[in-house]
């Protein structure tokens, strides 16, 4: 698997209770304004192909990101969801690649976009840090009955590491 320049790699455990076989990697990235952006991704394997799917594997991936004040709007949601898909569009199931002609329903990668607002107390004034949270799930694409793990999460990866070179073009 080809690592991205500036990610810290870490294997993490995966809960039972969410496949039958799993693999975690959490990904840290720090930029050199102290943007600071965490994420992880789950490739989960069930031992019966998934009939809604097609297919026995689902990526489930997480990431907190900083949001620079310029991007703290209503757009932001969408924007970022854009980037998202823009990321996984080499690597998930979308309505336009093999699954889909299979006749599954599957509509291509499914999640949530949340902005946070956090205020540190206990110093001289306050300090408002504006964030993102983003929770998305994909069926990866196979080829073959094969998948690529390090392509899932090479990709999240870049994600991660876009967070960061993003919130350093604001400084």
């Amino acid at each position: 698997m080809k690592r991205i320049p500036g990610v810290q790699y870490r294997e993490m455990s995966v809960p039972l209770d969410d496949a039958d076989y799993g693999i975690g990697v959490s990904l840290v990235c720090n930029g050199a304004d102290s943007a600071h952006v965490y994420g992880w991704i789950t490739i989960l394997r069930e031992r019966a192909t998934q009939r809604h799917r097609h297919t026995q594997w689902r990526c489930v991936a997480f990431a907190r990101i900083p949001l620079h004040p310029v991007e703290d709007n209503d757009s932001a949601p969408n924007m970022i969801w854009d980037d998202v898909l823009a990321t996984l569009s080499n690597v998930a199931v979308n309505g336009s690649n093999t699954i889909a002609n299979k006749g599954s329903d599957i509509a291509g990668p499914r999640g949530t976009v949340t902005i946070t607002h956090d205020v540190a107390f206990g110093i001289s004034a306050p300090d408002v840090a504006a964030g993102c949270e983003i929770r998305v799930s994909w069926t990866p694409l196979e080829h073959a009955g094969v998948l690529d793990a390090g392509k899932q999460v090479n990709a999240w990866a870049q994600f991660v590491a876009s967070a960061v070179q993003r919130e350093e073009a604001f400084h």
